[in-house]
């Protein structure tokens, strides 16, 4: 083909179909019922503790799933990472997805400040142990995460895990058929731009010859383009996002560092009838099964004589 005419916009109809390889979910549903709820659930670990679980839930209300693909971003991966590959970063024991045929759990950055999941109950029968309508309160899977060995000292030890809603390309559903769900697909115009290398000489110095194209203007000529554009319709499919916390032994008040008033905090429990450590066991400092006394002089120790970390029961 020739590119015509300097700064002249050709509008053609080419329909390409963006970021979904499925069947298009048909807009007919749009703006339905909600079909699918996916919740990722707020986990605790301890500083350097390894393989805590991480649980990621899914409601489904009219859909069979037979396929599924979600992404989750670290929000603050200088706390927590994802390690290992395969079945070191995911377990299916009592979730919706035991007895799946296919499941890949990995890092897409490689670095396990994420985490993808992709999985297919069957590649051959897609009605084989497909997830039927259900709200059974069962996770959908469970994933393993590490958390760092940070100090007491540290002030945020929140990790939000955050599910990519935006890119379809690592969000799908999909039914028995097939089909997408919960997507909406709309026809909009998307401008190429082109810069001509060689023009025909006179008297045709309108046409190009051979040109390349660029990101954007300035630009020789233009080409306006129709794409069928697929999006998330949140009003069917409902994303949740969680969070891995750290929890500190010795964090009686639960401020996210142990210092001084946390000392004064378990004082006050003991003998002023103060309100306990949330949990408890954040103030059994020496993991002796009591709050008491010695867990004081335990913080004390700690804090302004170079004793020993706390260490709470669960901690062990």
């Amino acid at each position: 083909m020739y590119l015509t005419g300097r700064k002249r916009t050709v509008l053609i109809g080419l329909v390409v179909l963006m970021v979904f390889s499925l069947i298009p979910y048909s807009a007919a549903f749009a703006d339905g019922p909600l079909r699918i709820d996916l919740t990722v659930d707020t986990a605790y670990g301890w500083p350097g503790e390894e393989n805590v679980s991480v649980d990621v839930y899914l409601n489904n209300y009219l859909d069979t799933i037979s396929a599924l693909q979600f992404w989750i971003l670290l929000e603050q991966p200088d706390l927590i990472e994802f390690v290992g590959t395969g079945e070191d970063l995911f377990d299916t024991a009592g979730t919706l997805l035991s007895g799946w045929e296919h499941i890949d759990v990995r890092s897409l950055g490689g670095y396990g400040y994420d985490i993808l999941v992709s999985a297919y109950s069957s590649i051959v029968d897609p009605l084989l142990n497909p997830v039927l309508p259900q709200t059974s309160g069962l996770p959908l899977i469970k994933l393993k995460a590490d958390c760092y060995n940070i100090a007491d000292t540290t002030t945020d030890t929140t990790v939000i895990l955050h599910v990519q809603d935006g890119m379809l390309d690592y969000l799908e559903f999909s039914d028995i058929h097939g089909n997408s769900i919960g997507v909406i697909t709309e026809t909009i115009l998307d401008t190429n731009y082109f810069n001509c290398l060689e023009w025909m000489p006179p008297p045709d110095e309108n046409i190009c010859i051979y040109w390349e194209q660029v990101s954007g203007p300035p630009a020789d000529s233009t080409e306006e383009v129709e794409i069928l554009w697929g999006h998330l319709d949140d009003t069917q499919v409902h994303i949740l996002d969680g969070a891995l916390i750290i929890r500190l032994c010795g964090d009686c008040q639960v401020d996210k560092k142990v210092n001084l008033l946390d000392i004064v905090y378990l004082i006050n429990y003991k003998y002023k009838d103060g309100p306990p450590p949330v949990p408890l066991d954040h103030g059994d400092v020496n993991s002796d099964g009591n709050v008491n006394i010695l867990d004081i002089i335990s913080m004390i120790n700690y804090k302004y004589k170079n004793g020993p970390a706390p260490v709470c029961p669960s901690q062990e």
